[in-house]
């Protein structure tokens, strides 16, 4: 496999216009034994329109239409439709570098590897950041990485061997964090993995407010809940209880502090507070909320936006 064909998955869900532009960035790739394989997820804003007309322009496109069912459904129809020996997702608001795919693949073939992650690209506000990852290690390295957020757990920049979705699928109903599930599985389940790193940028990923990643609802906190509960169940016999009792802490204090004020929050208040490796400003923060003192908190949360808007 010199050039082995690469399937592109984008779950497309009223995002006619950002489409256009990440369609572009996928069909000028340097390299071009890829296939787009567009999943509209029951979009009423005129996406399935921008797809159909750009379906037009290029062979290698493929549309699929499903009722809204979620992103997590939407990029398991991708998979089952696509005949790639490697896939990788885009989300329909971002781009991709045009040599992002040429750099995955050479690294892939001369490696033989099974997944290939590289760093990528935040643009906020017209403004660019990098993230370099620096990975260095195997498949335990990286998946402790991912359930601490030291790696960014998404699909988008990670090329993944065709076989590996046969190990495991992403899981239908689960539309926030379902990725970290899926990598997560993928790791656990799989032996003798061969994981390389390319650090150049294969992904730009456009942060903008209000898209379904950055806006949290009781069903995506309650998804990243339930996507916790899973792994920890799933993980127990390879991570000791107190890994695995941390990460459910600093769960809670995202539900705290993003949704929840529940009694059950109050009960588990005395462990995130002895929890050192959660910051003292994330503890203060949620005594605060649990006491209904939530202007401070606002007003930090604002701060730190407008903060992290001068940063890129």
């Amino acid at each position: 496999m010199n050039e082995p064909k690469v399937s592109i998955i984008v779950p497309v869900y009223n995002t006619a216009s950002f489409l256009k532009s990440c369609l572009s960035s996928i069909a000028g790739q340097s390299y071009k034994n890829i296939e787009i394989v567009i999943v509209n997820d029951g979009s009423t804003d005129g996406s399935l329109e921008v797809a159909s007309d750009f379906a037009k322009q290029d062979s290698r496109v493929k549309i699929i239409s499903q009722e809204n069912y979620g992103v997590a459904a939407a990029r398991n129809k991708g998979v089952i439709n696509s005949s790639g020996d490697y896939f990788i997702h885009a989300d329909s608001d971002d781009m991709l570098p045009v040599n992002a795919i040429a750099i995955l693949c050479a690294s892939a073939v001369i490696n033989d590897a099974d997944i290939v992650i590289g760093d990528y690209i935040i643009k906020k506000n017209g403004i660019q950041k990098r993230i370099n990852l620096n990975f260095s290690g195997n498949k335990d390295t990286l998946l402790r990485g991912i359930l601490t957020g030291d790696y960014h757990a998404s699909l988008w920049n990670k090329l993944i061997k065709r076989k590996l979705y046969g190990i495991a699928s992403i899981e239908p109903g689960i539309d926030f964090t379902e990725d970290k599930l899926f990598i997560s599985r993928v790791l656990l389940r799989s032996e003798n993995l061969t994981i390389n790193y390319v650090a150049q940028p294969v992904y730009i990923y456009r942060r903008r407010e209000n898209s379904y990643t950055t806006r949290f609802s009781k069903k995506s906190l309650q998804d990243q809940t339930k996507v916790v509960e899973i792994i920890c169940g799933e993980l127990c016999e390879k991570f000791d209880k107190d890994f695995l009792d941390h990460l459910k802490r600093k769960n809670e204090v995202s539900v705290i502090l993003n949704f929840s004020r529940s009694p059950e929050s109050k009960m588990l208040l005395k462990d995130i507070l002895s929890d050192n490796d959660i910051s003292i400003t994330k503890r203060i923060a949620c005594i605060l909320v649990l006491m209904r003192i939530t202007f401070p908190v606002t007003i930090a949360k604002l701060t730190k936006a407008w903060i992290a808007s001068w940063r890129y």
